[in-house]
């Protein structure tokens, strides 16, 4: 009798972890990939459509896609794919334009992706004006600067950054990293997430804890932040960190009140 009562308890668990990883399995979170076609993200004006497709893994999904910028949709933009056509005039040599997908399953729950187009203005003969390539800028007459790293300099996945700041900036100072596979994205930097704390400074010089991931280059910007702009980075910081998922800033939705200082690109070592 003991050993039935046994057998059946056993059944029971085999039972039940297997409707557990049924359920969990059921629940897993939506996905979302952009494809291109074609596949470039500087286009001059006037240019044919371009087909993008939200490649999405989950069931009974909803599409919702959304546009920044100049140009229109072409398409439901309830459907898996949708054709962006390029506008046939711009103001200045080039505009930003910014595309992005909410996909939403049969639970509720949401992913989004994103792309960043770059509109650009053609020379006289008909050829795009060249974008030039990454360079090291300083601005605001380089009041804060980056010293232990270079433009170019290769980094290891964590890396402390430092330079040197003058005395006149009694501001925050935040340090950005813009990793190139995520186009128009960047990420603060901080020691205390949790706590939104910006970049230790003290006697001139400055220095941060930097995570570099997802791509294979990337440019460090530093700001100087008012403290209403530091303020509303750092309350970011804590609510992305209290819910575990940093979700960065688009540089149109970064706060008035931030200046940028110096910019330099690295590489993570091969």
């Amino acid at each position: 009798m003991l050993k039935r009562r046994q057998m059946i308890f056993v059944l029971y668990i085999l039972i039940s972890v297997s409707v557990l990883f049924v359920v969990s399995e059921s629940y897993a979170q939506p996905t979302v990939e952009l494809v291109l076609d074609p596949n470039r993200l500087e286009i001059p004006v006037g240019s044919e459509s371009i087909a993008l497709t939200a490649k999405a893994s989950g069931s009974g999904l909803k599409f919702e896609w959304k546009l920044r910028g100049p140009g229109k949709f072409e398409g439901e933009t309830t459907d898996a794919v949708i054709f962006y056509i390029p506008p046939q005039e711009i103001e200045g040599e080039s505009q930003k334009v910014i595309i992005t997908i909410m996909v939403t399953d049969k639970n509720g729950d949401q992913v989004t992706g994103s792309i960043t187009f770059k509109i650009i203005k053609p020379n006289g003969d008909g050829t795009p004006t060249p974008t030039p390539g990454p360079t090291s800028t300083s601005v605001d007459g380089g009041k804060v600067k980056i010293t232990s790293l270079q433009h170019g300099d290769p980094v290891r996945k964590s890396e402390r950054v430092s330079g040197t700041y003058k005395n006149e900036i009694e501001e925050d100072i935040w340090v950005f990293v813009c990793p190139e596979d995520a186009v128009g994205k960047c990420w603060q930097q901080s020691s205390d997430a949790k706590s939104g704390k910006p970049a230790l400074k003290k006697n001139g010089t400055w220095y941060e804890t930097c995570w570099f991931s997802g791509s294979i280059n990337f440019d460090i910007v530093v700001y100087s932040a008012t403290p209403s702009a530091s303020q509303f980075i750092g309350d970011k910081l804590k609510e992305w960190a209290k819910n575990g998922d940093y979700k960065g800033f688009y540089k149109e939705e970064l706060p008035e009140g931030l200046t940028e200082q110096h910019r330099i690109t690295v590489s993570i070592k091969e």
